[in-house]
Parts: C-alpha cells; sequence; structure tokens
C-alpha cells in the first residue's frame, strides 16, 4: 500500500474519533485508550526496527500483528513509513491490513453499538 495512503487513513481515522468525540458519540477513554495504544504500536515497531539492524533477536510478527489488532496501528502505520519498516514481506502486509480491519471492527462495535 502507499505510504502516504497508509499515512492519510491514520489522520482521517484521527479526525473522525475527535469529531465524534466533539459531538459526544465517544468517551473520552476510548480516545485515550487509542492514543496509547498508538504509542505503544510505534515504540515496538520502533524497538523491532533497531533490534533487525543490530541482527538482535527480533520481536515476532506474532506479537506486532497483536499490538495493531489491540489499536496500535496509528502508531505502528507511522513507524511503518518513518522507519521504512517492516514494509517489504508480503505476507504480513496482508495480516497487518487484517489486524487494522479486525480493529476497526471491534471499535465499531463497541463504540457505535454498546
Amino acid at each position: 500500500m502507499n505510504k502516504w495512503l497508509l499515512l492519510i487513513i491514520s489522520t482521517a481515522f484521527l479526525g473522525v474519533l475527535l469529531a465524534a468525540h466533539l459531538i459526544n458519540l465517544i468517551s473520552p477513554m476510548v480516545i485515550a485508550y487509542i492514543l496509547v495504544m498508538a504509542l505503544i504500536g510505534y515504540v515496538v515497531f520502533y524497538i523491532d526496527k533497531r533490534l533487525a539492524e543490530q541482527s538482535e533477536q527480533r520481536i515476532p510478527e506474532h506479537f506486532l500483528l497483536l499490538v495493531a489488532a489491540a489499536g496500535g496501528w496509528i502508531g505502528a502505520s507511522l513507524a511503518k513509513v518513518q522507519l521504512r519498516h517492516k514494509t517489504s514481506k508480503w505476507s504480513f502486509q496482508l495480516a497487518y491490513y487484517c489486524a487494522v480491519l479486525l480493529n476497526l471492527i471491534l471499535l465499531y462495535f463497541v463504540v457505535w453499538l454498546f
């Protein structure tokens, strides 16, 4: 996926969350959770990139995907673009975007159906 498209989607998502919060559709706790998970997502991908550069033992891909699915995809997406990390392996890319989709579906159910 084009790196700019990934950044646009992440930014648009944050804009929708802010708008939903401003019209009282979403709890501040949900916003805080998403922002904390975004930070965690960025840090985990950053650490994995540094470990890769040093030829150290890496963070397992399933953990990276779990962080993305749990809401860290916004920060992870920023790290992927900024650090050029985890961008070439097709199987990881597919699983990553499935994790992002899963997170968006779960967020929809949590926010708008409950």
